[in-house]
């Protein structure tokens, strides 16, 4: 009953139905644009940057194969992301 109450509270005060959790809200809409509305929660423990290693892929290469009695021995090389102030570059 509260959530239905609350709900019906968003649609009263938005006039729409999507409902989210994250930093982006519809604002406004139309036939030919949509406008999400930005904002920044000082008050979440996820601060900025902390999804930043997900946004460069790094790449992993097979640096050497060595051949055992019962197994593969496969080492890797991994790329590995430096940053510094607002600049990343892959290693």
């Amino acid at each position: 009953q509260t959530r239905w109450a609350a709900l019906r509270q968003f649609v009263q005060r938005r006039g729409h139905f999507l409902v989210t959790n994250g930093p982006y809200r519809l604002d406004k809409w139309s036939d030919a644009a949509v406008v999400l509305e930005v904002s920044r929660d000082v008050t979440n423990p996820m601060g900025v940057g902390s999804f930043d290693r997900f946004a460069i892929p790094r790449r992993a290469y097979v640096s050497r194969i060595v051949p055992r009695a019962d197994r593969l021995e496969v080492y890797p090389e991994i790329e590995r992301v430096e940053k510094f102030l607002r600049d990343y570059r892959l290693v």
